[in-house]
């Protein structure tokens, strides 16, 4: 039966009413779900399936609960990424770890992940100790998608985090994903804080890099997580400015990529930096660019290296330089810090220093272990030698253009190799100053000996501002027109590698051996100039020796054989010598000794001999030599040869047996001292003949000049002995006796033969015990003369002539002829005079003649004419005596008693005349005085008529003026007419002239 309408109404309503509760008690349960799976998170076979099914995909969580998000789907919270048991390594967490599954296999009931986001993660690295609080190496803010895609590949997309104020963006894809939990590297096991410290050390230097503007760091790697070799990566690093440990940079630009290996290349790495302005504590750039190419070899167990650097404006507080460019190529391992071969070359444009600049510079280094090294074995010993052992090392070095204050070369450049224990220097070449340098040596690490090899021409003393204040004073003693030719070669040991302060004078110096030779010309030595000089040296156990030493000059050369000992400070040297002494004027005059104001050689005398002693301790100074010379002038005095023992001490030159020959005269000595001390030569029986003058002008100007009056015609036999000064007159005492000496003269006196002695004693000359033959008598004196005046030579003397030919005598003072006759007798004393004042003469003496005519001398000739008239030959008639006596005052004489006997007068003189000539007498003539018995009483008698023949004498001795006392002239007319008219006539008058004195007891100085 049909069901009426109204009932299938019904059944439909009830039947909706169901679904419609079904259906809401279904959304109810699904919310329910829905809300559970929020807030409590899913269910621990679901969040076990989940997990499980990410770890055979290679990826392991630790999290706190995974529930599901409204947006955000499957949401894992607090996780952790590795396995539970995993304490060590770098760990990953993420607030939230978005899980998004393929719904495709969803619908399949199959649970696949497709893909999952990170939240807020974080990569830490910890770097604490175990006893530290934690402060990890870590990068944050990481938000990323890990795309999960088929064939176990990870795909990383949209990766960004924040490291070190650096923003990280990151891309990749990783083949084999699931084997990176197999990596060893990452959890491999090290020694207890051995990670600690690197991490901490990394922790550190990023903690201490800061930027200008945070970077950009851009990176993306691609492989495959089974083949590490397989991973290429790139990576960006873009700052505007950065301040390191290592150093400042701006504008900086690094670029690194990664490159698997292929059939053509194996893996390597390319590095790029580009930077201006770059600052590190040791240098600074103006701009720096390097690009380095990284690639693996031998298997991956090492890898090869390429570096391009280009850096301008370089400075540091060493040095600067332009620009510089440079290679380098290395090999290294992954497991040793020093690379195990390299090669570095560098060039730099205009490299300045404090100490100079260049032109440019290229250095090359390579580095390596040498395959065929000798078996070497370091001790504490070697010191940081050490750590170069296993090294081998060779580096060149090219400089051009070298200049600087001290120093300036066209080029230098060497070569330096290091094979242990070896260190090698081979080629140092350097052009400078028109000549060359060349340096080889060796230095044995072990035992610390150096080796060395020296040739050099070029001029050293360009260079002596290098040297020390000693080798700049020894150096400077040297001049040449020549740089000077050296070769020499040796070695030394150099002080232990521990000593920070080595005592080189006391350690290093006793161990120096050293052997070469030198050539120079046109040189000299503190003035002393050589055409060339000659000689092989060598230096060992302390000891310098010049065995061959030869220099040459126009006149002759010098042989020196020298040795010096450098700890005894003694030296000797064997010298033999044909060169002008004169050549050593300025090495004597230094000392204080004028050369050239003693000697000069016309030809060079010839030395052999040897000098010893100690340096700078003149008093232990020895010499021993023979010397000969010929042709040389002595102070003026020429001397044609000379030869002598010559011996040295105590600052005495002693010559022993000295022989001279000056033209046809000789001498002879048994020794000469020359006391440079006292500054005296000392003669001892020294015998010869020789001029006067020539010896006086070898004791000095002021003598010669004070003994030039006085002539030997033929030089004297002498015998001499004493002291004569080097320098004036102070401590001489030189006696010179006169043997055998004659013709002799002196002003106007000669005599055929004199002895005497001559006695110098510091300002004074003496005479002394002189006997001479005098115009038929004899002659005996003495004088002393001063010459401490400051203005003409003080002197005085004695003199003794008797029975003297007056003939004879007046002859040599009176030029022409003469009738003078008669025998004098004479003595004189003076008691003071000087050379240039004659007033200052002082003395006595007294003069007798026997049987002589004097008439002819114009003062006691006045009365001759009167006399004669009253009997022709009475004025000129023989006096048989004449005596007087006489004082000489402020040089004035002055006698009282002259008196001349006449058979029929007898003349007395009273007066004065001085030594410029000037008379002013009174002569009186008494006539008959002289008559046998009866002459008293005829003068008495006769005395008016002898006042008729007084007159009263002035003019001077050559032209006398007499003057009757009592008698008007005109009353002298009958005695001589012409001469009374013409005194009685007035003349014109000429003003008097200055009359030469009548004799001089000195020549004029």
């Amino acid at each position: 039966m049909a069901t009426p309408p109204k009932s299938r109404w019904r059944i439909i309503r009830v039947w909706f009413r169901g679904f419609r509760i079904a259906v809401l008690l279904l959304i109810l349960l699904v919310a329910g779900i829905l809300v559970s799976l929020d807030q409590i998170g899913l269910p621990k076979f679901l969040e076990r399936r989940l997990l499980d099914r990410l770890h055979a995909g290679g990826i392991d969580l630790q999290v706190s609960r995974i529930r599901w998000r409204w947006y955000h789907g499957i949401v894992a919270e607090d996780v952790r990424f590795g396995l539970a048991n995993e304490t060590r390594g770098p760990r990953l967490t993420a607030e939230q770890v978005n899980i998004h599954l393929d719904h495709d296999a969803l619908i399949h009931f199959q649970v696949h992940v497709d893909s999952i986001a990170l939240v807020r993660g974080r990569l830490s690295f910890p770097v604490g100790g175990t006893n530290s609080p934690a402060d990890d190496l870590a990068v944050d803010h990481i938000q990323t998608e890990l795309r999960l895609l088929p064939d176990d590949v990870w795909q990383l997309a949209n990766f960004q985090a924040r490291f070190a104020d650096a923003n990280i963006q990151l891309t990749g894809t990783v083949t084999n994903a699931s084997a990176i939990r197999g990596w060893t590297f990452v959890h491999e096991h090290q020694p207890s804080g051995a990670r600690q410290k690197r991490l901490k050390a990394i922790a550190d230097s990023v903690g201490a890099i800061r930027f200008s503007t945070p970077p950009d760091l851009f990176v993306d790697v691609r492989g495959d997580a089974r083949d590490l070799q397989s991973f290429k990566a790139r990576l960006l690093l873009n700052s505007g400015g950065a301040q390191t440990p290592w150093g400042n940079l701006s504008e900086s630009l690094l670029t690194v990529r990664v490159f698997p290996a292929t059939n053509d290349l194996l893996a390597h790495a390319e590095i790029k930096l580009e930077a201006k302005d770059a600052r590190t504590e040791w240098v600074s750039a103006r701009t720096l660019n390097l690009t380095a190419l990284l690639q693996s070899v031998d298997g991956g167990t090492n890898f090869s290296g390429h570096l391009d650097l280009t850096a301008t404006n370089l400075e540091s507080k060493w040095a600067g330089a332009a620009a510089l460019r440079g290679t380098a190529n290395w090999v290294h391992s992954f497991t040793n810090g020093v690379p195990l071969s390299g090669q570095c070359d560098l060039h730099f444009d205009a490299p300045e220093t404090k100490w100079g600049r260049a032109a440019e510079a290229n250095i090359s280094v390579a580095l390596g272990y040498p395959t065929n090294a000798p078996s070497a074995r370091s001790d504490d010993s070697w010191s940081w030698w050490s750590t170069l052992l296993p090294f081998g090392l060779d580096a060149q070095c090219r400089v051009a253009g070298v200049d600087s204050p001290k120093i300036k070369a066209d080029d230098a450049s060497f070569a330096v190799q290091w094979r242990a224990p070896d260190l090698s220097l081979s080629q140092f070449s350097a052009h400078l100053y028109g000549g060359s340098l060349q340096v080889t040596g060796n230095v044995d690490v072990a035992t610390r000996r150096c080796a060395f090899g020296v040739d050099s021409d070029f001029d050293a003393q360009q260079i002596a501002s290098l040297l020390g204040g000693g080798a700049q004073h020894w150096m400077s003693q040297f001049a040449w027109q020549k740089a000077p030719v050296v070769q020499a070669s040796g070695s030394l040991r150099l002080p232990p590698w521990l000593e920070r302060h080595p005592d080189w004078e006391r350690t290093v110096q006793p161990s120096v051996n050293l052997a070469g030779r030198f050539h120079v010309e046109n040189g000299a030595f503190r003035g002393v100039h050589a055409d060339s000089a000659d000689s092989h040296f060598a230096f060992s156990n302390m000891v310098w020796r010049l065995p061959d030493l030869v220099a040459t000059r126009p006149e002759g050369r010098l042989d020196i054989v020298h040795e010096s000992d450098e700890a005894r400070h003694e030296f000797y040297f064997h010298v033999h010598s044909n060169i002008d002494p004169a050549a050593l004027k300025p090495l004597l005059e230094t000392n204080g000794i004028r050369m050239s104001e003693l000697v000069a050689f016309s030809q060079a005398p010839v030395v052999d001999g040897e000098v010893w002693g100690r340096w700078h301790e003149v008093e232990h100074l020895h010499g021993h030599a023979m010397v000969s010379a010929t042709n040389f002038v002595l102070r003026g005095v020429k001397v044609s040869a000379f030869q002598s023992e010559v011996q040295y001490t105590n600052l005495q030159v002693l010559l022993v047996a000295p022989r001279a020959e000056m033209g046809t005269n000789r001498a002879s000595a048994t020794a000469v001292g020359l006391d440079f001390i006292a500054q005296k030569v000392n003669l001892t029986n020294a015998a010869g003949t020789a001029e006067l003058r020539a010896v006086a002008q070898m004791i000095g100007p002021k003598t010669a000049r004070a003994m030039e009056p006085y002539h030997f015609m033929t030089p004297p036999t002498v015998r001499v002995y004493g002291v004569v000064p080097m320098r004036g007159n102070a401590g001489a005492d030189l006696h010179v006796q006169v043997i055998n000496g004659g013709p002799f003269e002196w002003w106007k006196y000669r005599t055929p033969r004199i002895t005497g002695q001559i006695v110098w004693l510091g300002d004074h000359l003496l005479l002394q015990d002189v006997h001479a033959d005098c115009y038929g008598g004899e002659g005996t004196g003495a004088a002393d003369f001063d010459f401490r005046p400051a203005k003409g030579t003080d002197f005085q003397f004695s003199a003794l002539v008797t029975n003297a030919d007056v003939h004879m005598w007046m002859a040599d003072v009176v030029p022409g002829t003469n009738r003078l006759e008669g025998l004098l007798t004479a003595w004189v004393q003076v008691t003071h005079a000087n050379s240039d004042d004659w007033q200052q003469t002082q003395g006595r003496g007294g003069v007798r003649l026997h049987d002589g005519l004097i008439w002819e001398i114009p003062v006691f000739g006045v009365l001759s004419p009167a006399l004669d008239a009253i009997l022709p030959g009475l004025g000129k008639s023989r006096a048989g005596e004449a005596s007087a006596t006489f004082v000489i005052t402020n040089g004035v004489i002055d006698s009282e008693d002259l008196e001349i006997q006449a058979w029929i007068a007898r003349l007395r003189y009273n007066g004065t005349v001085d030594l410029q000539g000037r008379l002013d007498a009174r002569v009186t003539a008494e006539l008959l005085r002289n008559t046998w018995f009866i002459g008293p009483l005829m003068s008495v008698a006769l005395w008016p008529v002898s006042k008729m023949f007084e007159y009263k004498v002035t003019g001077t001795l050559k032209d006398p003026k007499s003057q009757p006392v009592y008698i008007p002239k005109i009353f002298l007319l009958p005695f001589h007419p012409l001469k009374t008219l013409k005194e009685l006539v007035p003349t014109e008058t000429s003003p008097p002239g200055t009359n030469a004195p009548v004799f001089a007891p000195v020549p004029p100085n």
